[in-house]
């Protein structure tokens, strides 16, 4: 804004000068002459040195003398010449009046300008050269480095020659021992033996001992090469038989394990292992039944396992205690209602999809199982040499003294199973100390809270300091367990498997 009234006071100042002259112009064409090299001027005190015009000579008219009259060409001279003053002026005005602002596109932001775009171009041009410099120098510095990692490698590479044409030449070792040596066995858990750290000639014994360690594994892995295509066929003829088995015995339902976990017991490995093993159709009848055997014992011992450890639950004995004879479990006294009854159930997380939000969040719910279904769900330990330790890890006495609470609040008995308890919905309330701790529960929640805010095992079984209660559908309640004592706080849920 200062440079636009600026330069508008310049203008008008120009035009006034310019107007002012051509007066002056006027009332001097009276009294002055142009002659052809300069003009006069008709004044009493004028002379040539004082003669405001700008011209070359200047004479004195005499007095009675009459003006001499403007031509046109002199006139167009004047006016070009103020024309010529008045731009000056105006340019003058223009570029050298100062304001509070410094005006965008004088001559001297324009230096300035193309001071600072010279400046930066010079400074790229130096950065450009100085990265140039350091790229040169990097890559130097970097073929240097792989000369020398090359020339250390060359080094180590004519050592490792020289020393492994020694064991050769001078120890007796073969290209294969000498093969087997360098690869180190990287591909193993472990080497075979402990590589001397002394020379060959200063221990002989000790690297005498190493290579017959290589031997044995390299002889073992020639055995296995010549042996896997033999066993391929068994383990295929072998799975077709499991098979079978499994779609037409019904000894084994519910219980049969998976063939991969089946085919690695001893008794039944000996049977397609080893590489002069016979397992095909002319010697399948012959052993057939020692593979059925392995079945049941395999069946007996994991329904025992399970049998032993839901009664450890269920009375509080201690599972060593208990036998581990089939005979002391028979079938009429142990069948399916037994395994179906609610204290029965092993707890196993599942991974289930909860809605929470307007998500659904894949989390680990506990879910009762009853046997044999639980064994898919047990990672495969239920058949090795854990016994019955995998079946008491999912159901645990405080498991089962929570349970009862829960039973004797709802007026049910053991025989009830999870469907029934299910279905009877988020009805369960538990107190503790006389003050209510958690409302609106479903029978599993309840548990894992018991579990939590029952106190030892003893008082959680007894029903000291907590109690159930729970509501029927028309908001009536139905039942309470357990003498209250004092004050609790606080809700907070836990897995249904293992103990405190």
């Amino acid at each position: 804004m200062a440079w636009t009234t600026s330069r508008l006071r310049s203008s008008w100042r120009a035009r006034t000068a310019r107007t002012a002259a051509r007066r002056s112009l006027r009332q001097l064409s009276a009294t002055c002459a142009c002659v052809s090299a300069g003009c006069a001027r008709k004044s009493a005190s004028s002379s040539a040195a004082t003669c405001p015009r700008t011209c070359r000579t200047c004479t004195k008219l005499p007095p009675h003398a009459s003006a001499p009259s403007p031509t046109t060409t002199s006139v167009k001279t004047e006016l070009e010449e103020d024309d010529e003053r008045a731009r000056a002026e105006n340019e003058r005005l223009c570029w050298t009046t100062k304001s509070r602002r410094g005006r965008l596109g004088s001559k001297k932001d324009l230096a300035d300008a193309g001071n600072v775009q010279r400046f930066v171009d010079a400074q790229q041009a130096v950065f450009a050269e100085e990265q140039a410099q350091m790229n040169a120098a990097r890559k130097v510095k970097q073929a240097l480095i792989e000369q020398r990692t090359a020339e250390k490698a060359e080094i180590e590479r004519k050592k490792r020659d020289e020393f492994e044409a020694a064991l050769v030449e001078h120890h007796g070792w073969t290209e294969e021992q000498v093969n087997a040596h360098s690869r180190r066995f990287g591909w193993r858990h472990q080497p075979p033996a402990q590589c001397p750290r002394a020379q060959p000639h200063v221990k002989p014994d000790a690297w005498r001992a190493y290579r017959d360690a290589l031997q044995v594994v390299l002889d073992n892995d020639a055995a296995e090469r010549r042996a896997a295509p033999g066993r391929a066929l068994r383990i295929h003829f072998f799975r077709d038989k499991f098979n079978l088995i499994d779609g037409t015995d019904p000894r084994f339902k519910g219980i049969f394990p998976s063939f991969d976990r089946f085919r690695k017991l001893d008794p039944i490995k000996a049977l397609w292992y080893p590489e002069d093993a016979q397992l095909d159709g002319s010697t399948w009848p012959t052993q057939e039944p020692l593979v059925l055997q392995v079945l049941e014992e395999l069946a007996d011992s994991t329904r025992v396992n399970a049998i032993r450890a839901i009664l450890a639950a269920n009375s509080g004995e201690a599972l060593s205690t208990l036998s581990t004879d089939p005979a002391d479990y028979p079938d009429d006294e142990y069948d399916d209602a037994f395994f179906q009854q609610i204290t029965s159930h092993f707890v196993v997380g599942r991974w289930t999809l909860v809605p929470r939000g307007r998500r659904l969040r894949r989390t680990i719910v506990n879910t009762p199982t009853a046997f044999p279904t639980v064994l898919g769900h047990m990672w495969g330990t239920w058949y090795s040499n854990h016994g019955a330790d995998p079946f008491a890890s999912k159901l645990t006495p405080r498991y089962v003294s929570a349970l009862r609470l829960i039973l004797d609040a709802a007026e049910l008995d053991e025989d009830a199973t999870p469907s029934t308890l299910d279905n009877l919905g988020p009805t369960f309330s538990v107190a503790r100390q006389g003050k209510t701790i958690a409302t609106g529960k479903t029978w599993m929640q309840t548990v894992e809270l018991l579990r939590k805010v029952g106190g030892t095992d003893k008082e959680l079984g007894a029903g000291i300091d907590v109690s159930v209660t729970h509501e029927d559908a028309k908001g009536k309640e139905k039942g309470a367990v357990s003498d209250l004592e004092g004050e609790g706080e606080g809700e907070s849920e836990d897995g249904a498997d293992g103990s405190e």
